[in-house]
């Protein structure tokens, strides 16, 4: 048996100081747990370094996380708290309903001629240059097709309640209001233009833009069918195009639906023929609306989804039977059956 010395005699330095030299519990504690978060620091980054498996690539396409900077109206000193807590709601300037909700933050992508902002919420994943991108949009003619402002936000909710019916690898941007001005103004005529008196759906750069504009006699053009001036004083001429204008160009967004109604229809380029008609007759199709290759009811200028197939994006008009319903089952199928053409 060891030698364990005389009582009194010096064993070494544990004897000379026992208070100070010899570790504690709460010493011995502290160490190990020191220990354990270096090895769970050491384990997050291997896995950090190891390939996405499928689980993990599934799951990254269901959910985006929330960023400061996609608050632009809680101004640049909101925390990151603020801005993750309010992340679902947008502005209420906006015109877009509290009870659409965006998991990922709506952000601000223009402003409209009183100051309004016009803004989006981005679902789906992919991040590479082969990522797709799409929008569904509302609204362009104000609250006078409030229905369809309503419709983009209905799906809106749907696919944040079910990410994974957005094909991975595709992006897609709803912006339920295009123009907050008229949506501000409620649901009469007067609210389907934007503040300065011009239809945003005949202000973008088409090959076909006019300084004045037509419609439908009796209806929101009035009883002659025109408008002076309706088209604005030059393609983009107005803030809600331009953004709108920016916003798909600078996202790298190929496929645009854009949502109207009161005229029961699908339609692309007018005259038929544009890179986005095979898309038009497949919501065509589904929806039992009718494709429409040219419109003869009165003079288009300067429309979007013609501005859209110049610049080699795929628009399509989405005309919903009346301003007061929203077919919302079989639109939404339809866009389901877009959104897998993309992928």
């Amino acid at each position: 048996m060891r030698d364990r010395g005389v009582p009194g005699e010096s064993r070494g330095i544990w004897s000379r100081r026992p208070e100070l030299l010899r570790p504690t519990a709460l010493v011995r504690v502290v160490l190990i747990g020191i220990c354990l978060v270096v090895a769970i620091d050491l384990a997050v980054i291997e896995t950090a370094w190891a390939s996405p498996t499928a689980s993990q690539r599934q799951q990254s396409a269901k959910v985006v996380p929330a960023r400061a900077e996609n608050l632009p109206y809680f101004g640049p000193n909101a925390s990151v708290e603020q801005a993750v807590l309010a992340a679902t709601i947008a502005d209420p300037r906006s015109g877009v309903s509290s009870t659409a909700k965006c998991t990922t933050g709506w952000f601000t992508i223009g402003w409209s001629v009183q100051g309004r902002p016009i803004v989006a919420c981005r679902l789906g994943s992919g991040t590479s240059r082969m990522t797709a991108r799409m929008a569904v949009t509302g609204a362009i003619h104000g609250g006078w097709e409030r229905n369809t402002k309503v419709l983009v936000e209905m799906f809106l909710n749907y696919f944040v309640a079910n990410p994974g019916a957005i094909p991975y690898g595709l992006v897609v941007y709803f912006v339920p209001v295009m123009n907050p001005d008229g949506v501000a103004l409620g649901t009469s005529s007067s609210a389907a233009w934007n503040a300065r008196g011009v239809d945003l759906n005949r202000n973008y750069d088409s090959g076909n833009w006019s300084r004045n504009t037509y419609g439908t006699p009796g209806g929101r053009y009035g009883p002659t069918g025109v408008r002076i001036g309706g088209g604005g004083t030059a393609p983009f001429s107005e803030p809600e195009s331009k953004a709108i204008r920016d916003f798909v160009q600078g996202r790298g967004i190929r496929t645009l639906v854009s949502y109207h109604s009161g005229y029961l229809s699908v339609s692309a380029k007018d005259g038929g023929g544009g890179i986005a008609e095979p898309l038009a007759k497949l919501i065509a199709r589904i929806t039992g609306y009718p494709y429409i290759a040219k419109w003869t009811a009165y003079k288009l200028t300067g429309q979007l989804v013609d501005w859209a197939n110049r610049v080699g994006v795929k628009g399509v008009d989405v005309d919903l039977p009346s301003r007061y319903v929203y077919d919302y089952t079989k639109n939404l199928a339809a866009l389901r059956a877009v959104m897998t053409t993309l992928r």
